[in-house]
């Protein structure tokens, strides 16, 4: 392409010169890129062509796979070209990549024949779409004289990671009976029938079963019902960026993982309180809002596991929460147990105030990032971290919240083991 551009510049530069100065001279000698010009004209040949791209997605990369396939007679030179989408387009030049916003080939194809390449993309969290390709045909000197538009719309996702954990005892005012895919299975105070058992004299003369008792001359029995063990949970995971910890560009860095690891425990939490039975809801907060309403089993995962690909970090300032704290049981069934994976910042406070207010028993973790920063003055930049994370987070404690701390750095079997396990229990017994 840029010869055939120097050519019609020196065609033009030539000729308008000769016209100018009355130079035959100069007007002869443009003829010469001209008639290069109009034999390269007279070698084009038709074109009929076939695109075809395939996407395949690994924990590490998305592979495009393009395949050009030539119909008709054999050709000079094609050129392929596909813009990527903006948000993997930043993040291959976030690492540098060479051509990071467009994926693009040349190469010549000969008749009857298939040109395959590939090009790899480091995979990065969310739903991107791929849809127009542009197909360009040159001759041999690169003067294009045939282009078209392919459309192939394809959708790529990469979803949080979810890990093990084991079983999550949260601390609830209100359980129900099993609807699940986990039967209870345990004697208590339900109102399913479970059984029937020898009165004793602290059991209430109400639950005594006549019936069954008359069969037997010295036995009184009594109804035994099966205790309602699981319960509403409501899992809010917050992906909003606050601006007092945008101090220097490794923070930053480290807040990028942040948000996919938070995003991770998310969705390790959510199967984790399905496989036990609990009815689980869910609420994003990034540049939007994201609601799944409370539901059971894997197809309640798999929404939920959608929902967290999508969320995208942002300042939190476009996001109202007024309807979350004054009318919570719009999103979440009354008493239920709240999970809230977030920062926190000051503002905050209101919500949670109105949560507790509205008998909601509420668990608070606060994943701490410093852990993730890496550079020269790592330790200087995490103690200022934590020095204002401090102030925010005695806010919280002042009213009586429970905090548990989340060091990024520990893995998710690590905190869940020496921490959050032990919080929970601790926050069960605790009125």
């Amino acid at each position: 392409m840029e010869q055939t551009k120097s050519l019609q510049l020196l065609f033009v530069i030539f000729f308008v010169m000769g016209l100018v100065t009355t130079n035959v001279t100069l007007v002869a000698m443009s003829l010469f890129p001209l008639a290069y010009l109009l034999a390269a004209a007279a070698t084009q040949r038709p074109v009929k062509l076939k695109v075809s791209r395939d996407v395949a997605t690994s924990e590490s990369h998305f592979t495009l796979s393009y395949q050009v396939e030539n119909l008709a007679s054999s050709l000079q030179l094609i050129y392929l070209k596909e813009a990527i989408p903006e948000a993997l387009a930043l993040n291959e030049q976030a690492l540098n990549q060479a051509n990071g916003t467009s994926v693009t080939m040349a190469a010549p194809l000969t008749q009857k024949r298939v040109f395959n390449h590939q090009h790899e993309l480091v995979a990065k969290r969310g739903h991107f779409e791929f849809s127009d390709m542009e197909i360009s045909v040159a001759d041999f000197i690169g003067q294009v004289y045939h282009r078209e538009n392919a459309r192939d719309v394809q959708t790529v996702s990469k979803a949080p990671v979810a890990k093990h954990m084991g079983s999550i005892p949260l601390k609830s005012n209100k359980t129900f009976g099993f609807n699940g895919v986990v039967a209870a299975g345990k004697a208590g105070t339900g109102e399913a029938f479970f059984g029937l058992t020898q009165y004793q004299d602290q059991m209430s003369s109400r639950g005594i079963n006549w019936r069954a008792s008359a069969k037997h001359e010295e036995l009184l029995l009594a109804n035994e019902f099966e205790q309602d063990s699981n319960m509403n949970v409501g899992l809010i995971v917050d992906g909003r960026q606050h601006g007092h910890l945008h101090g220097s560009s490794e923070l930053a860095k480290a807040l990028a993982t942040c948000l996919d690891n938070t995003l991770s425990l998310g969705l390790t939490m959510a199967k984790s309180l399905l496989n036990s039975g609990h009815r689980l809801g869910l609420l994003t907060l990034g540049q939007k809002m994201d609601y799944v309403y409370p539901n059971f089993g894997r197809r309640q995962l798999l929404k939920i596991e959608q929902a967290l690909t999508k969320v995208e970090p942002s300042t939190g300032s476009e996001i109202n929460l007024w309807a979350l704290e004054h009318k919570p049981t719009m999103y979440f069934p009354n008493k239920a147990n709240i999970v809230f994976i977030s920062q926190l910042q000051p503002s905050d406070l209101p919500l949670l105030k109105g949560l507790k207010r509205a008998g909601y028993c509420i668990t608070v973790i606060v994943p701490d990032p410093s852990g993730l920063v890496t550079g020269e003055h790592h330790e200087q930049i995490k103690a200022l971290y934590h020095l204002a994370r401090q102030n925010i987070l005695d806010k919280f404690r002042q009213q009586g919240f429970y905090l548990i701390n989340w060091q990024m750095e520990q893995s998710f079997n690590a905190f869940y083991h020496q921490k959050l396990l032990p919080a929970l229990r601790l926050q069960r017994k605790m009125k």
